[in-house]
């Protein structure tokens, strides 16, 4: 399981609400998976920016890149895809949590099916933040980095080029924003899926594509109309971000409920109710408040994740002057009973009140206890979000 680790508004599909929410109000199916946000510093954003919207850009379907590497680290150099095999191009750094998380399992697929399957880990982004670190520097780190895993990270290790190819040619052609993403590239030499590698879809793509089940072109569908949604979303919230900024909260609302009258995709109309919800908040909170009553019996109440969320703005917003967190607690209970208590983040979004780091482990720890959660491994990015800080 994956949580966004975002880096802010200007990325596709996620909007910051008013400076008094802790995190983004987020859009996308990406919503429970967690990912590391393109970090570089201004220049290098702007580099990598420049050329994440080709012509054309890269999608399932399409030809696989070239492998213009920097430096190969582990393993041996992969100039070529052949095609008696399968490859995953899965793209990594050193500071990524999520991305440490995801190697013991690409080790394991690569040990399980080394005759027919070679994963590649690039490292992109290591020079952040105007580090200003060479190339040099750059490979040492990663060298590090690999050599201090041993074992534990067995399959092939590049780093990318000074100039930043590979994260422009795959991760900004593809509109991937965010790391651990894999690329599995079938044995044609086209890209057969596009994801994050802890995800549990994953693993059911990959063996799909390693016994030549999977259906690209269903598979390219489903994507294309993602990234509809998506697009859908963000034309709604151009609107509604400009009456925002001009402090026009009416008539932000108004547009929102304008878009959602036309809006037949209940991921996308549950986006907008959502934001909807939230400028209430932060304008009127006793109207916020009935909505989410009105929501909770109604339009979303099968909406595990849309309740969640909501639920937790009321818990997690600052400087509210009376929130209501008895309906906070009523939506944690909802999405847990829609999901039947088997999702780890639904479960801890339903604390309804500001923890403290030793508080959340306590609750972690009973929710183990209980068996409501069998696996925490997805859940410390969850309460890093929250608290600044690791379980």
């Amino acid at each position: 399981m994956w949580y966004p680790c975002l880096g802010g508004p200007s990325q596709p599909g996620y909007h910051w609400s008013m400076k008094t929410s802790r995190r983004p109000l987020m859009f996308a199916a990406a919503l429970l998976l967690a990912a590391c946000p393109f970090p570089g510093s201004a220049p290098a954003q702007a580099q990598v920016a420049a050329a994440a919207a080709p012509a054309a850009g890269l999608k399932v379907g399409d030809k696989a890149p070239a492998m213009k590497i920097g430096a190969w680290i582990k393993g041996d150099a992969v100039k070529e895809f052949k095609n008696d095999r399968v490859y995953v191009v899965e793209f990594w750094a050193t500071w990524c949590g999520p991305c440490k998380r995801s190697i013991p399992h690409l080790t394991e697929l690569q040990s399980k099916h080394k005759d027919k399957l070679t994963i590649i880990g690039v490292s992109v982004w290591e020079n952040t933040a105007g580090s200003g670190m060479s190339q040099d520097a750059v490979e040492k780190k990663v060298r590090d980095f690999v050599a201090a895993q041993g074992a534990a990270m067995e399959y092939t290790v590049a780093v990318d080029d000074a100039t930043s190819e590979m994260a422009r040619s795959w991760l900004a052609a593809a509109g991937m924003n965010g790391i651990p993403a894999a690329f599995v590239i079938g044995k044609d030499g086209l890209v057969n899926w596009i994801g994050n590698p802890l995800g549990p879809d994953f693993d059911e793509a990959l063996n799909k594509i390693l016994d030549g089940s999977f259906d690209v072109k269903a598979e390219a569908k489903r994507r294309a109309d993602e990234a509809a949604r998506v697009e859908r979303f963000n034309a709604a919230m151009a609107k509604v971000s400009t009456f925002q900024q001009e402090g026009k909260i009416k008539e932000a609302i108004e547009s929102l409920e304008a878009s959602m009258k036309d809006e037949t995709d209940p991921q996308v109309k549950g986006a907008l109710i959502r934001y909807k919800f939230n400028l209430l908040l932060m304008s009127d909170e006793p109207a916020a408040y009935a909505l989410g009553r009105e929501l909770l019996t109604g339009e979303l109440k099968d909406s595990a994740d849309e309740l969640a969320q909501i639920g937790e703005l009321i818990s997690m917003t600052e400087n509210l002057k009376t929130p209501d967190l008895a309906l906070a607690v009523s939506m944690g209970e909802r999405a847990s009973e829609v999901t039947q208590g088997k999702n780890p983040t639904i479960l801890i979004r339903e604390v309804p009140f500001q923890v403290t780091r030793n508080d959340l482990c306590e609750q972690i720890g009973e929710l183990v206890k209980s068996e409501r959660i069998k696996d925490i491994s997805g859940i410390r990015d969850e309460s890093s979000a929250r608290n600044g800080e690791p379980v």
